[in-house]
């Protein structure tokens, strides 16, 4: 009994001390779509800008309204579609907000800045973050009154004016293939590589974009498509550098770790190496 418990203690330790490891996905945009080379989308109407740089995947997307036109981007038919699964930029969801002091707000902010740090809008939430965020919110309230808000299902851009609208992950999984090493600490043995690429035709991840707005009496909507370019499997050295100084050139109390290469095409996940 006391062997077991030992080895057990033994193979516990061994796991949490395995290095962690980082699978990159660079994506590509399919031949149909009409996004530019830096992932930008314009016409006389908007512009669009994508960047996936995040753990899972940025799943959402930065509009501008370029009209001289109120603008009114269509939340509940606008769509996140990854490997044919639809994810809605509105579910008619109620979320929790304080209207008494700064102190609740405040709470109400870290936490939606926690569930998505890139996230902009102010207000809104993802669907899968949504229940998380009124939860804790309420039960952070210790005065003043709590009032309820229902999602939008339309926001309207004024003329001249943009923001960033968020659903889910793109992918919040590492990808394992026979013939990609899991581990890149380890030795590469005959017959694996640390990197595979796709084709279009037989990527393991597509997603889509379906964005549709309305700017007068007209509506319009757009897709932009993508799958996995590649798949590669980093050290985390490979992919983090140490800045020791800030922008002005003064050294810094604690050196600060930074991604070397973010690539708005690409994203990644973290992972245990066994």
């Amino acid at each position: 009994m006391k062997y077991s418990f030992f080895i057990s203690v033994i193979l516990i330790s061994l796991v949490s001390c395995s290095p962690s490891a980082y699978q990159v996905i660079k994506t590509a945009p399919t031949k149909e779509n009409s996004a530019s080379a830096d992932l930008t989308f314009s016409n006389d109407d908007i512009t669009i800008k994508f960047d996936f740089w995040s753990e899972g995947g940025w799943g959402g997307f930065e509009i501008h309204n370029d009209s001289e036109s109120n603008l009114i981007l269509n939340l509940d038919t606008t769509f996140l579609v990854v490997n044919g699964s639809l994810n809605a930029f509105f579910d008619n969801s109620s979320y929790a907000v304080s209207k008494s002091s700064g102190t609740s707000n405040s709470g109400v902010a870290a936490i939606n800045d926690k569930l998505n740090p890139n996230y902009a809008r102010s207000k809104g939430l993802s669907s899968s973050a949504r229940g998380k965020v009124a939860t804790a919110a309420t039960a952070s309230f210790s005065s003043g009154v709590a009032i309820t808000q229902k999602e939008p299902s339309k926001v309207v851009l004024p003329p001249g004016y943009g923001s960033k609208f968020y659903e889910s992950d793109i992918l919040d999984r590492s990808l394992q293939f026979c013939d990609l090493q899991r581990n890149p600490y380890a030795r590469i043995p005959k017959g694996r590589t640390l990197s595979k690429t796709f084709t279009e035709a037989d990527s393991p991840v597509y997603f889509d974009f379906v964005i549709n707005y309305s700017l007068g009496k007209r509506t319009e909507q757009l897709l932009f498509s993508f799958y996995a370019e590649e798949v590669a499997n980093y050290k985390s050295s490979d992919i983090f550098v140490y800045v020791r100084e800030d922008p002005c050139g003064k050294p810094l109390v604690e050196p600060k770790k930074e991604f070397k290469n973010p690539d708005q095409r690409s994203f990644y996940n973290k992972f245990q190496t066994r």
